[in-house]
């Protein structure tokens, strides 16, 4: 914990096994008087950052601020003396593989990210087709409270610019070389080679400018790749997703599907034969169906337990899912037949 700020950091293990939540650990504090909150990323990893504030009978949510690797912003959110302030950041879309989750015990509304929005109130999400998240408290007992969203490796801030470079090239298949945020011949050599073909200046350091041409890319490639779920029916879906990754399962959610659209559920070329997924069609206000179901739940799933909770969720393992403060549900089993892109369709 460094002076005056309130470090994020994730479990002792790599990143390219990083799947469970991770917890920050803080108490909240209410501010005397509304202060500038600063938050940094220390990651190697783009970050979606949202904010909510609770206070004088009133709950509001926002989001999303983008968050550079080894960058810093202030977020413009108001709050007020006795309020409490309240932070969640997954990691960009754009990035392959396991999707990485800041996260904490309070509740809130969210719109999934990258959709812009403000939400008053943090009770009934669902009913009012809205996401719930699990927010960590922020320490604001300092004149000048920072949150910093910490790797595993500790990286410096400079560190962690070099360290999202490498990262954001390997998700475009540029580099499969290790992300430790050193400046090394294979990753500037690559970086160069991608700042030529986009037209990039080739200079010495990382810049945002090179961050962004790279998310953008990344990005690019999502529609050609990984696993989507559809959504066929007259009602909107959440949805789970389930695999293994790094020799264990792995289950993450939820996905907002709406009726006639379609959502990825996995960014990255399939290299497994089994994947899992499960529906369910929860009651809103702004649903109606012929078929009478409109008061009640729907599931789509099978046979295969694994791990869920009401809220966004990465959840490593499939044992003892009650033991660990989790649900288990029953997914369905897709046979991809190891091709690199998948559809699965939700129908009536």
């Amino acid at each position: 914990m460094r002076a005056h700020s309130h470090s994020v950091r994730t479990p002792a293990r790599t990143y390219a096994l990083a799947a469970a939540a991770f917890l920050f650990g803080a108490l909240a504090a209410h501010a005397a008087a509304a202060k500038p909150l600063r938050l940094c990323n220390e990651t190697s990893h783009v970050l979606m950052v949202a904010l909510a504030i609770d206070g004088n009978d009133k709950s509001r949510s926002y989001g999303w601020l983008r968050l550079w690797p080894g960058s810093c912003d202030r977020p413009d959110v108001p709050w007020g003396k006795g309020d409490a302030v309240f932070v969640h950041a997954s990691s960009h879309r754009a990035h392959a593989g396991t999707v990485l989750l800041f996260e904490g015990r309070e509740r809130f509304c969210i719109q999934p990210p990258p959709v812009e929005f403000t939400i008053q109130g943090r009770r009934d999400c669902n009913a009012r087709a809205l996401m719930s998240a699990d927010f960590a408290a922020v320490q604001l007992d300092s004149s000048r409270p920072v949150v910093n969203f910490v790797a595993t490796e500790n990286y410096s801030q400079r560190r962690a610019r070099i360290a999202g470079a490498q990262r954001l090239l390997g998700d475009i298949g540029r580099s499969r070389g290790r992300i430790d945020g050193f400046a090394s011949k294979q990753t500037m050599a690559g970086l160069n080679q991608f700042r030529k073909a986009a037209g990039l200046a080739v200079r010495r350091l990382v810049y945002e400018e090179d961050l962004q041409a790279l998310l953008t890319a990344a990005d690019n490639l999502r529609a050609g790749r990984g696993l989507d779920v559809c959504n066929d029916t007259p009602r909107m879906i959440w949805a789970a997703l389930g695999q293994v990754r790094a020799d264990d399962f792995e289950s993450q959610g939820w996905l907002k599907v709406q009726s006639g659209a379609c959502v990825k559920a996995i960014n990255e070329a399939l290299e497994g034969r089994y994947y899992f997924v499960y529906g369910e069609s929860r009651r809103s206000e702004s649903l109606e169906a012929a078929d009478g179901f409109e008061r009640t739940r729907r599931y789509w799933g099978g046979d295969f337990g694994l791990c869920v909770k009401p809220t966004r969720f990465v959840i490593k393992g499939r044992e003892n899912c009650a033991a660990r403060g989790f649900r288990e549900i029953k997914f369905l089993r897709l046979d991809t037949g190891r091709a690199v892109k998948w559809e699965y369709r939700f129908t009536p």
